[in-house]
């Protein structure tokens, strides 16, 4: 992955852009979760989302940035652990 676009980004642009990926990310999810349900059940995608959500936690180096995600969002009371 070309990184390179990100060292020329002051702080601003780069926290716009972080806002636009955790944005986008929760949308993907959120349908990802919806249409799960629709297609199997409500229970089904709950199931599986605790797996998915628990295999991300435990995958280095994005599990560690997963869990980061939820300390950062526990904090200002947006998630809670059972959300996750």
């Amino acid at each position: 992955m070309d990184l390179e676009i990100f060292e020329n980004m002051g702080t601003i642009q780069l926290r716009r852009y972080i806002e636009f990926l955790l944005w986008h990310y929760r949308v993907v999810d959120a349908f990802w979760f919806i249409y799960v349900a629709e297609h199997f059940d409500q229970s089904t995608a709950e199931r599986i989302n605790e797996k998915v959500w628990a295999r991300a936690k435990s995958c280095p180096p994005s599990g560690r940035r997963v869990r980061g995600l939820i300390y950062k969002f526990k904090a200002i009371g947006s998630i809670t652990e059972k959300a996750v």
